[in-house]
């Protein structure tokens, strides 16, 4: 018998996690790809919300010649 401690949550997390650790949003939007019909739709807002912050945080340290 094998008992599984998979939660959607913590993987979304971890993703999450990843693309503020590295500023990659990649991580995020694969993230609410794979579980947007699974977890609560307050889970999918935030982590859109993380991609906004992450994009403007990006666009304000381009520097412009």
């Amino acid at each position: 018998m094998e008992i599984s401690n998979y939660y959607y949550e913590d993987d979304f997390l971890y993703q999450i996690d990843l693309s503020i650790e590295t500023g990659n949003i990649n991580y995020i939007r694969n993230a609410i790809r794979q579980y947007k019909d699974v977890l609560s739709i307050y889970y999918i807002d935030w982590a859109n919300r993380i991609i906004m912050e992450l994009t403007e945080d990006s666009m304000n340290e381009m520097i412009i010649n």
